[in-house]
């Protein structure tokens, strides 16, 4: 490490005019030794935590009306490629004989229970914590 001697002394002699309390022969070194023994503010304002509170509120309310809309827009995505599935399922020249039917009937009523259940979870998480 290379200690430039000159600036060394320039700061020792800031640090010790500032302490004694005389002029400071170089201002620059001479702000910064003030600075340093003055005390550092550490109290937030008044109101901060109050300020913090509301931000995140608002920021949750914001985050739970996106999920919302995600979640239905996942809800209406899976019963499009339901319906198109069976669509193409159909043009295949496989049409659905009676007994199959009921056998992917099931499954859309799986699917679709599965999403009642997704959209509930929110209600519930809700009535948990009440």
């Amino acid at each position: 490490m290379n200690i430039d001697e000159r600036e060394w002394e320039r700061q020792e002699a800031a640090w010790r005019a500032v302490r004694s309390g005389a002029d400071a022969p170089d201002a620059e070194w001479s702000r910064v030794m003030r600075a340093l023994r003055e005390p550092r503010v550490s109290a937030p304002p008044p109101g901060f935590a109050a300020a913090v509170a509301r931000r995140a509120e608002a920021q949750a309310a914001e985050d739970a009306r996106f999920e919302r809309m995600l979640g239905l827009g996942l809800g209406v995505a899976i019963v499009v490629a339901v319906i198109i599935a069976a669509a193409v399922y159909n043009h295949l020249g496989t049409p659905m004989a009676g007994g199959e039917w009921i056998g992917s009937l099931r499954w859309v009523l799986a699917a679709l229970g599965c999403v009642g259940i997704a959209a509930l979870m929110p209600t519930a998480r809700g009535r948990g914590q009440a």
